[in-house]
């Protein structure tokens, strides 16, 4: 210890945080085979900002656009549990922040089990995709 100052016994029994990013701002945690998360580019101006939901087929949009619809949570709610098996998911998140709570329900996947936790903001990773069975 520095010399300079002393400390309390709190500074002993306290933990240390675990690691929750990599040096170059990865996240550490584990992800379930499949989900994808995509930060769209902002295009910021005097005018406000824009980013593009659907940019035609890429990684995130590799299959044909079927449903598009629009929900809302409020605030300090939990939006309840859903379950897709004949389709993957895709969310992009418009205004606000909210955080995805995943489950992988499929026997047969590597990660079979696995929970992960997807933040997602307006100001940050906008786009999750789910995949059927989770």
């Amino acid at each position: 210890m520095d010399a300079a100052f002393r400390l309390d016994d709190t500074v002993e029994a306290s933990l240390q945080d675990l690691q929750t990013v990599t040096s170059s701002g990865q996240s550490v945690a584990p992800v379930i085979t499949g989900v994808k998360t995509y930060a769209p580019t902002n295009h910021v101006d005097h005018r406000g900002r824009l980013f593009e939901v659907y940019p035609g087929q890429n990684e995130f949009w590799h299959e044909p656009v079927v449903y598009c619809y629009s929900w809302s949570i409020r605030s300090r709610t939990t939006k309840g549990w859903g379950l897709h098996l004949k389709k993957d998911d895709r969310y992009t998140l418009i205004h606000g922040e909210a955080l995805s709570v995943l489950f992988d329900a499929r026997l047969d996947s590597p990660t079979h089990g696995l929970v992960q936790e997807v933040p997602l903001s307006a100001h940050g990773t906008r786009q999750l995709l789910i995949p059927k069975g989770v």
